[in-house]
């Protein structure tokens, strides 16, 4: 049974939620998001992306989230992580100088 939440967030993080797709649920973003870090608390760490990828796959909802999430958000995801990649390598570059 899912239980209902009221959250105050910043004017900035509102406009950003508003810019979801429709078609994404913004409750189970916050749950989703809301466990991965529980999870991490609770860890005491980072979870690295195989973990996170485990857990993801470990229900039906995750794996219909990631795959929702890949489609609406894939093209914008995937540009932020080649441009993450590249500054990864420059700033690789720079320590070994």
């Amino acid at each position: 049974m899912r239980k209902k939440l009221t959250l105050t967030i910043r004017p900035e993080v509102y406009e950003m939620v508003k810019e979801l797709p429709r078609k994404v649920s913004v409750s189970e973003v916050f749950s989703f998001v809301l466990e991965g870090l529980y999870k991490e608390l609770k860890l005491g760490r980072e979870l690295k992306q195989d973990e996170v990828d485990k857990w993801l796959e470990s229900t039906s909802e995750g794996r219909d989230f990631r795959e929702r999430l890949r489609e609406h958000w894939g093209p914008s995801i995937n540009k932020i992580d080649k441009t993450a990649g590249k500054v990864k390598k420059a700033v690789g570059r720079l320590k070994t100088k």
